[in-house]
Order: structure tokens, then C-alpha cells, then sequence
């Protein structure tokens, strides 16, 4: 029994040892905003719905599952404008919300206690990443802890670029079409 419980413990060393540390290239490109959590509130921008704590649906009962309802129906209706950061090299980050002006900050990265953190905006965001969804954790100018995760887009491919890439298609076939040695 002593030998698995120190083998779990190894384990767990071991994984926290080969944590993905981020880098201002892995942050690069743009991400959009999937969920925003703070006081026991979620919203899922992605699904367009809200979900509660189990301490705020026990703190409400009854009235916590109308109001998530209530709101969840709100949040479909409406469509909020998309929320995105951009990333850019020297350390710059933008931050856009349809329909808004963006807004220009500076970041940078550090860690602290065995964590990552990016400061942005006057703030310090606990960061973590897992694939191409990012979560920023942290206390809002107001005091309120939030959470927020963003998932990475796809490079988009420009239009002359999508073109470029068809002709670079069109030529390689025709040559191996005329070309028995190709």
C-alpha cells in the first residue's frame, strides 16, 4: 500500500515538473472569449448559456434555476458582441469587442509560487493553458475574482493566399500529369 501511495506521489511531482510553461509564441494569434465566471455565475458565451455554483444553487433553491433559465433564454436572444485578444509580438495585446474600439495594452509574463501569470490592463491573471484554450484567473479592479477562458482560432487562410495555394495545386498536378519522372 505505501509503495502505490508513494508512486502516486511521484507522479504527481513528475507531471507538475513537465507543466506547459507558456510563451509570448504561444500566445500569439487571436483567442475569443468562451466563458466568464465570477460569484458563482458562469457565462458560456460559446453554448449561450449560464450556469451557477452548487453553492449559489443551494444559497437560492428554487429561484437560482429560474433566474439561470431566465438569463440562459436572455443570452440566446441578444447574441453579446464576440470578445477576442489579440495577441502581437513585442509583448502587445489587443483587446476587441465588436462593434467597440479595440483596446491596446502591454503584457508580460511571470511566475510566482509555482504558477505562470500574465500582468495586463493593471492586473495580475493566474495562466494556465491546456491545448488551445487558455484561462486567465484573477480579481477584477473592483475586488471580484473572475475566471475566464478563451480558445484559440484557426489561422485564417486570405484570400490571395487561398488563390497562390490553388494555382500551387494546379501546377504540381499538371507537371506530374506530363512528367513520368516527377
Amino acid at each position: 500500500m505505501r509503495k502505490a501511495i508513494y508512486l502516486v506521489v511521484l507522479l504527481i511531482f513528475t507531471a507538475s515538473a513537465f507543466a506547459q510553461k507558456i510563451t509570448e509564441k504561444d500566445l500569439l494569434g487571436t483567442w475569443d472569449l468562451n466563458t466568464f465566471e465570477t460569484d458563482g455565475v458562469t457565462i458560456d458565451y460559446k453554448n449561450s448559456e449560464i450556469l451557477l455554483s452548487k453553492k449559489m444553487k443551494e444559497k437560492y433553491g428554487d429561484k437560482a434555476e429560474s433566474f439561470r433559465k431566465m438569463m440562459s433564454d436572455e443570452l440566446k436572444k441578444d447574441k453579446p458582441k464576440p470578445q477576442e485578444f489579440f495577441f502581437e509580438n513585442e509583448s502587445k495585446v489587443v483587446f476587441r469587442k465588436e462593434g467597440d474600439e479595440p483596446l491596446i495594452w502591454h503584457y508580460s509574463l511571470f511566475e510566482k509560487d509555482g504558477a505562470q501569470y500574465i500582468k495586463m490592463n493593471g492586473g495580475d491573471f493566474k495562466m494556465t493553458i491546456a491545448g488551445k484554450v487558455i484561462t486567465l484567473s484573477g480579481t477584477q479592479n473592483n475586488g471580484e475574482e473572475i475566471t475566464m477562458t478563451y480558445e484559440k482560432k484557426r489561422k485564417e487562410i486570405k484570400q490571395p493566399e487561398r488563390a497562390a495555394l490553388f494555382l500551387y495545386k494546379i501546377c504540381t498536378y499538371s507537371i506530374s500529369i506530363a512528367s513520368p519522372y516527377v
